[in-house]
């Protein structure tokens, strides 16, 4: 069978680009450009066009086109030109003739759809413009930008986003028939739209939520309610929140959707956020703002008229909340406010109902990862090899949507090879995009926190009560309780629980820290680590952990007895076998042949299995040890001195 690829593009149907020149032409666009170049694709952009020609033949190239690209970037609307254009465009588009392809490049479809955010912000700033004008280039805005299109956050691999751009327009190209007659390229943007007539963010599982979130808002309901959706970074609560507001807002006169606030108020400052949610509910641009105190005082009439939906999107924190709604009291009775956020604590004592957001189920999980995994993939409905390893990646990522979309796209066209290491290494490395949107939560974390983060990650799966012993801090339960609150960590059934993803992420974190070379403490959990610590006695000095499975060590080895004389910081030390339970008997590959120095007073954690030594070294102070489990090991007595084991709570030789 020939190879879709083989049939030749027709060049007289050509490909007009729109793109803010300043912004994208010496990159992203000039990477494009030479992209569908390459594949033999007929792209128009302004350079092609002779110098000297008025600006206006540019609608004539557009007229001559059938295919349009809208590259939407922040700084979009800062072109008069471009705008002008998106009118032309979406005339020739209603008239059946061009068929729109968006692309959102690091601004979000809502935001070029409703003009807020970021690229709302630009464009409600534009000086000296006509009112009906402006209101012109708003609904061509509005209207291009509810296609389903393609969104580039900045993160993943850009040379990939290209090539599905590539094969969407020569697949796009490919169904405009050689007779360019008017009525049968209107049935090719009718049949198009489908898959390109609106950004695909809807993930499986929604429609139940939104019904769930709905019936916790009670729409019917005279009292004002302020609800809290939380979860972890990646569950959904930006889509859920968006899609609430996209279904609601059209029975409120007056609404407001403010989405990335935690980036918003890195880059503009708090003192913006009451500005842009005033331009949202009343229209007002440059509103008289005095102070984030009372930044609703000159407006309050009004906004007492009617009432108001307002949703507040990835709230970071509890300053943010203060200042976007400040004393509440110009918001009329019978409005609903949502506020999305990772943090539980940070709306505790604002809201009148929480939605914690769930896992998808595996069904659901399955099917979101199916539509971005298997869309373009040869063998979707017929490889069993390709379904199988479907399943195994929905379990492993636990029900988490950003997780599904990224590993899917990741492995969009990908053979099975590649899909099979993928799944062997996906425990020890995770995706990049995961990691970073992860890494937000952590980098907010306090030093402390963080550091009880990486130590908990050693213990996933333990008891509570064990993991707050092993930590030994007045404040256990309640540093447990921020990091619960964060979602970085659970407990279920009275055990610590940690998502697969933050679990890897955690290791990854640990294991980078030390091959940086960075300041400890760390936690070494690759036996390759462990064994270059073990034997350069130097570097043991910021070791806080160490959990070496000798079935990963291809021989034994000898140790210095001055080994872990430098680790005066060591907490947790676990030597262990993983294909070795009690009840079997293990292979020992640590030797002891001089004896062993061990004068540490810190460590709460002592784990080795089969201890070669008769005796734990003297010099050992346990002060601070909890837990110490010596299975199969040669000893005696544990030490003949009197020493203080206050704290000893598990005992096992």
């Amino acid at each position: 069978m020939e190879e879709v690829k083989a049939l030749p593009l027709p060049p007289q149907h050509q490909v007009f680009v729109n793109f803010r020149g300043e912004e994208l032409r010496n990159n992203f666009v000039s990477h494009l450009r030479n992209a569908l170049q390459r594949h033999g694709v007929n792209i128009f952009i302004d350079t092609n066009e002779q110098k000297g020609q008025p600006l206006n033949v540019l609608f004539e190239r557009i007229e001559e086109s059938r295919i349009a690209l809208a590259i939407f970037s922040v700084r979009y609307t800062e072109s008069k030109w471009c705008l002008n254009e998106l009118v032309k465009m979406k005339e020739c588009m209603d008239k059946g003739k061009l068929l729109i392809i968006p692309i959102f490049y690091k601004v979000k479809a809502y935001e070029v759809r409703f003009q807020t955010g970021r690229f709302g912000y630009v464009f409600k700033n534009l000086r000296n413009v006509d009112v009906d004008q402006k209101k012109q280039w708003s609904e061509a805005l509005s209207s291009v930008a509810d296609r389903i299109g393609f969104y580039f956050e900045g993160k993943s691999d850009e040379n990939n986003f290209i090539n599905g751009i590539v094969e969407e327009v020569k697949q796009a190209l490919r169904q405009i028939p050689l007779d360019e007659s008017k009525d049968s390229f209107i049935h090719l943007s009718e049949n198009t739209s489908v898959r390109l007539g609106r950004e695909e963010h809807e993930m499986y599982g929604l429609k139940q939520r939104l019904e769930e979130l709905e019936e916790k808002l009670d729409f019917d309901c005279e009292e004002t309610r302020i609800l809290g959706v939380v979860g972890m970074p990646g569950i959904g609560k930006s889509t859920l929140a968006r899609e609430l507001y996209e279904t609601w807002q059209c029975k409120f006169v007056s609404h407001g959707l403010i989405q990335d606030i935690r980036r918003l108020s890195k880059e503009l400052g708090l003192d913006y956020l009451p500005a842009l949610l005033l331009e949202e509910l009343l229209g007002v641009r440059n509103p008289d703002i005095e102070s984030t105190q009372c930044a609703y005082e000159c407006y309050k009439s009004k906004l007492l008229r009617h009432k108001v939906l307002i949703v507040l999107d990835d709230v970071s924190d509890k300053e943010q909340i203060d200042v976007l709604l400040g004393r509440c009291d110009w918001i009329r009775q019978g409005s609903r406010i949502v506020i999305a956020t990772s943090d539980k604590s940070l709306i505790q004592d604002v809201v009148h109902y929480t939605y914690v957001v769930p896992q998808l189920n595996h069904k659901d999980g399955l099917g979101h990862f199916e539509r971005y995994a298997l869309d373009h993939h040869s063998n979707k409905n017929n490889n069993e090899v390709i379904m199988k390893l479907s399943k195994e990646f929905v379990h492993y990522v636990r029900g988490h949507p950003l997780a599904l979309k990224l590993l899917g796209t990741d492995l969009n066209g990908k053979d099975e090879d590649h899909w099979k290491t993928k799944l062997a290494t996906l425990a020890q490395n995770s995706s990049p995009c995961i990691r970073d949107v992860l890494e937000v939560s952590y980098d907010e974390l306090s030093q402390e926190h963080k550091d009880i983060f990486l130590d908990m990650a050693c213990f996933r799966t333990e008891d509570e009560s064990y993991v707050a012993s092993l930590l030994d801090t007045s404040e256990a339960a309640s540093e447990i309780k921020t990091l619960m609150n964060k979602f970085m960590i659970d407990v279920s059934d009275g055990r610590v629980e940690m998502h697969d993803l933050l679990y890897t992420f955690a290791r990854e974190l640990c294991r980078r820290a030390y091959a940086q070379d960075e300041r400890g403490p760390h936690r070494l959990w690759h036996h390759q680590d462990i064994i270059d610590v073990l034997r350069n006695i130097e570097e043991g000095a910021e070791v806080r952990g160490i959990f070496l499975n000798m079935n990963e060590m291809k021989r034994e080895m000898s140790l210095d007895s001055r080994t872990f004389e430098p680790m005066c910081g060591l907490r947790y030390l676990k030597i262990y076998s993983s294909h070795c339970p009690q009840q079997c008997k293990p292979n020992n590959k640590l030797n002891l042949p001089d004896g062993l120095n061990f004068p540490l007073e810190k460590v709460r954690y002592l784990h080795w299995l089969e201890f070669p030594l008769k005796e734990i070294p003297p010099d050992f102070n346990p002060q601070n040890l909890v837990d110490l489990k010596l299975p199969y090991s040669k000893i005696e007595r544990i030490w003949s001195d009197d020493k203080d084991t206050s704290k000893l709570k598990w005992v096992n030789l």
